[in-house]
């Protein structure tokens, strides 16, 4: 949807990139929008995990109208009221606030609401970008009456240092460091998991120990911008190039979330420092488990069990928390009870959630 808008709004205002004849990039139209209408035809609503579809789906489609494009498919009623369960419980006005929300990061959901002012949104900045979203924030600047020049080096440096290295490529979060950091460890033989060679016994002085202070430093440096807990990424070291190319005020890092939290404590637990289970459980919980962010509609299992062996393992817990972990099992084994064949998990498209499950349960014996 969002590709197809984007050739449409080419087609009609080319301005600078002129070497794609109007009636070809017609042509791309014509294509994209028959393949939108047969996929959306197949897509299974009720089944879908994409984070943040429900709000995001319905916006793509609005601005599509607007361009004179209608879709009818069978998951078409069941999407909107998705949405509208969605925003009962959070509405764009609160992004005026002066307290960050994972919101930000699909900013773009609200493109088509007229009714806000984009240029409110500015304080929200965090290194020029909208929670780290290049979509977020390119439709923010888009929106902005008042053109933004932290938001447009924000996008230079994504087009430049992301993952497409200026080959038009952008990754849909950036920069990802804490994720990165904690989840992936390159420069070994293949890309690896910190976390699972610690917790498998196989990060050994051979190449694992000599990274141990480099890692905790990086980690609690991510935790004091994030009040103690944790967010994907960081955009307040490593912006020289930022700086460089706009006057660009750093504002405190991107929203703490479950995940990255919980991975980061598993890991400076196994390092032997001090985890901090205690301060996961107070800021994430919720009536029937652990919320990856507090807006959260649907739980997620993989990030529930990471939280739950954060708190295993963290032997500095401040408080026992046999609460929240009774609570996290019992939110575990019903998802894992009523899955059939497979356990899905809107942030894992694999067999994790279920290896997770199993390292949890393997944990507490």
């Amino acid at each position: 949807m969002a590709a197809s808008y984007c050739l449409i709004q080419h087609a009609k205002r080319p301005l600078q990139l002129k070497d794609t004849p109007g009636v070809l990039l017609e042509e791309r139209v014509r294509k994209a929008i028959a393949c939108l209408r047969i996929m959306l035809e197949k897509w299974r609503v009720g089944s879908c995990k994409a984070v943040g579809f429900e709000i995001l789906g319905p916006s793509l489609l609005a601005l599509l109208e607007d361009e004179g494009y209608y879709f009818d498919f069978p998951g078409k009623e069941q999407l909107s009221a998705i949405c509208n369960q969605k925003l009962a419980k959070v509405r764009p006005e609160m992004l005026y606030n002066t307290a960050s929300s994972a919101l930000l990061h699909s900013l773009e959901a609200f493109h088509h609401r007229t009714d806000l002012s984009y240029d409110l949104f500015a304080h929200q900045k965090i290194g020029g970008s909208m929670m780290a979203s290049p979509s977020a924030t390119a439709s923010y600047l888009i929106r902005c009456e008042k053109w933004d020049d932290e938001a447009e080096a924000y996008l230079h440096l994504v087009v430049r240092n992301g993952d497409g290295k200026g080959s038009g490529g952008v990754p849909s979060a950036y920069p990802s460091t804490n994720f990165e950091l904690t989840w992936y460890k390159p420069g070994l033989l293949e890309i690896q998991v910190v976390s699972t060679l610690l917790e498998s016994g196989l990060w050994s002085s051979s190449f694992g120990e000599r990274y141990d202070a480099k890692i905790v430093d990086m980690l609690e440096h991510s935790r004091s911008i994030g009040e103690g807990l944790v967010g994907f990424g960081e955009l307040s070291p490593g912006l020289t190039l930022l700086r460089q190319t706009a006057k660009c005020s750093i504002a405190p890092g991107i929203e703490p979330d479950l995940d990255d939290s919980a991975k980061t404590s598993i890991i400076l637990s196994l390092l032997g420092r001090s985890g901090f289970a205690s301060q996961i459980v107070e800021h994430f919980d919720s009536l029937h488990c652990l919320k990856t962010y507090k807006s959260e509609r649907n739980p997620s299992v993989s990030a529930n069990c990471n939280a739950l062996l954060s708190v295993l393992l963290d032997s500095d817990s401040a408080r026992p928390q046999y609460a929240a972990i009774q609570k996290m099992i019992q939110f575990i084994c019903e998802k894992w009870r009523n899955a059939s064949g497979s356990l899905d998990d809107k942030w894992v498209q694999s067999p994790r959630p279920i290896e997770r499950a199993a390292r949890a349960n393997e944990e507490m014996r």
